[in-house]
């Protein structure tokens, strides 16, 4: 997390500019993932400026918004790109109308929650849709893969062992949970030998990062936000997680999801154990970044591990 406060970010940014800012936070700065910002007077139009706290993040979203440019995928676009003084990188994207879906959702009736339910199902087929690739894992900001090894199972391997070793170097407690879940995971690498096609995931997909407004009396997606978790991936990893949540939800939930994506993209998601192990990665991913940060997403992950330990 960069450790200023909102007055010296500011004066950052004027001295970066030249010129005196209005700006307005809109991330979700307490994650610590990145900072937001809506910057009025930059331009003649208002724009987005975000500022990238963790390596890597911002190649993964330059080049997710390079390829889904030309698009109809409601994604911002990219204007421009820095590096402040003391080495931050920046983006300035366009600032698309609308307030993100997690606000607002509790206050959706349930006709207004399928309809738009529908509509993220579709534009995530768009984006799983759009292109494949002869890689997997994550890429540098020209398109390129930085991986030393490409196949899926390597790279995948990979990941997990780096989130499990930095889960267990915390004094975390529920430790004979992680334990359990990680021995399940480790046994279970074969199962990844199959996966063959790569296809941009966006990888946080859900209401945080969905921008919604009215109009005609009716909820539509203005933009699909934040790729700085996008690379290309199996799409079964991102469906698993969704398919979990909205089952949870509620079967028409999940069912007007999945009309609106196969509306786009004719791909049958199927429950299998290479399903199960996604979510038990999926949980201990949460939980390896959680505990101090927001009780609230480690009670969740260690929720989904306990879940699809069950079924060992």
């Amino acid at each position: 997390m960069l450790n200023y406060t909102e007055y010296e970010i500011k004066q950052i940014l004027e001295e970066e500019f030249g010129k005196k800012l209005v700006i307005q936070p809109i991330g979700n700065h307490e994650l610590g993932r990145h900072l937001v910002y809506k910057v009025n007077n930059l331009f003649s139009y208002p724009v987005v400026l975000k500022l990238f706290c963790k390596d890597n993040r911002i190649n993964r979203e330059i080049s997710s918004l390079k390829l889904l440019a030309n698009s109809t995928i409601k994604v911002p676009k990219l204007l421009y790109q820095g590096t402040l003084k003391e080495g931050t990188e920046w983006i300035i994207i366009n600032y698309l109308e609308g307030k993100s879906l997690h606000s607002l959702y509790n206050l959706l009736d349930e006709s207004e929650k399928i309809d738009i339910l529908y509509s993220m199902g579709e534009e995530l087929g768009k984006i799983h849709n759009n292109n494949t690739f002869d890689f997997f894992g994550n890429w540098n900001r020209f398109g390129d893969s930085t991986e030393i090894r490409k196949d899926f199972k390597s790279v995948f391997k990979k990941r997990v062992e780096i989130t499990i070793e930095n889960l267990l170097s915390q004094d975390l407690p529920h430790i004979k949970t992680f334990n359990a879940a990680i021995s399940t995971l480790r046994n279970s690498y074969y199962i990844f030998s199959d996966v063959r096609t790569s296809r941009l995931c966006h990888n946080d997909y859900d209401g945080r990062n969905i921008l919604v407004a009215k109009k005609n009396d009716n909820w539509i997606i203005t933009g699909v936000i934040d790729f700085e978790q996008s690379i290309p991936w199996d799409i079964d990893y991102e469906l698993s997680y969704i398919h979990y949540r909205l089952k949870d939800e509620g079967v028409e939930y999940l069912k007007s999801f999945i009309d609106g994506y196969k509306s786009i993209f004719d791909y049958n998601f199927k429950i299998s154990e290479k399903a199960r192990m996604y979510l038990l990665y999926k949980g201990i991913e949460i939980c390896s970044w959680s505990y101090e940060i927001d009780k609230k997403y480690y009670l969740r992950g260690l929720k989904i591990i306990k879940n699809n330990l069950q079924f060992s």
